[in-house]
């Protein structure tokens, strides 16, 4: 079934089905009166006329998001935003980062309304819980990130530390709440980022007759702009001598379809 997504009082609230979004706007607008019933009696003429979206046409902003993803009957999941957004991004958002997670904790049976919902999660050697470890690479999986080593170990009684790579570590507790699920995920993309961001990359330029043996140059940095369909290439580098430079300037130039190469002063 299609999921529904409404805007009132500022809030996104998700529904797994349209019946459970018109059960509970119908209770809402038969238990108010005045400017509060107008809100629902506009999200309930959105919902009657087949619409998934709607909103109470007094809030254009989102601050928070409630989930009314499980049993109707249970208490919806609420997630904390760190700043306002505009009802379709507050979707967006909703669809690109947080149903994925959303669907992991599914498929590993957490329930969030439960006080300790990882009560039964543990360290790698606890063979008798369920693996934290597991959790979360299927959580990164979601997000299109793999890392090598990942591994939990116990801090105490319900504490324990997510290690990655052997030098980021992260704290999860067995009362862990959706948002704290949340929170530990963005950090371990900022740290993927940042690893990513810090990578050495080695270039080999090859051109006939070019060979490194011939030279005694150490490239420090190379950068290739298009301009007009022409690419313009600057090389910076270290060499033993003057007559390095000239060689690889006359080199080049004998390659076909390179227009002209030429020192340029730092």
């Amino acid at each position: 079934m299609e999921e529904v997504y409404t805007n009132c009082y500022g809030s996104l609230s998700v529904y797994k089905n349209k019946n459970d979004a018109l059960k509970f706007y119908n209770e809402c607008y038969l238990l108010s009166e005045g400017a509060e019933r107008e809100r629902y009696a506009s999200i309930l003429f959105a919902l009657n006329n087949n619409e998934s979206i709607a909103y109470d046409n007094f809030s254009n902003t989102c601050g928070e998001i409630y989930l009314h993803t499980n049993n109707y009957f249970e208490r919806p999941l609420k997630i904390d935003l760190d700043s306002m957004l505009s009802f379709k991004d507050c979707i967006k958002y909703y669809k690109d980062s947080l149903k994925p997670l959303l669907e992991v904790c599914n498929e590993f049976e957490i329930n969030f309304n439960n006080n300790s919902p990882f009560e039964e999660f543990g360290a790698d050697n606890e063979f008798n819980m369920r693996s934290i470890t597991d959790f979360y690479i299927e959580l990164l999986k979601k997000k299109k990130m793999n890392f090598d080593n990942i591994t939990t170990n116990e801090v105490s009684d319900g504490k324990y530390e997510l290690v990655i790579d052997n030098n980021f570590v992260l704290d999860t507790r067995a009362w862990d709440d959706f948002n704290s699920v949340i929170d530990n995920v963005n950090s371990i993309e900022e740290y993927s980022k940042k690893k990513e961001s810090e990578k050495e990359y080695t270039v080999e330029l090859a051109a006939p007759g070019l060979k490194k043996e011939d030279f005694n140059v150490n490239i420090m940095r190379l950068l290739i702009e298009a301009k007009d369909g022409v690419f313009e290439g600057k090389i910076k580098m270290k060499v033993h001598d003057v007559e390095d430079i000239q060689k690889m300037c006359v080199t080049l130039s004998k390659i076909q379809n390179i227009k002209s190469v030429g020192r340029v002063a730092d």
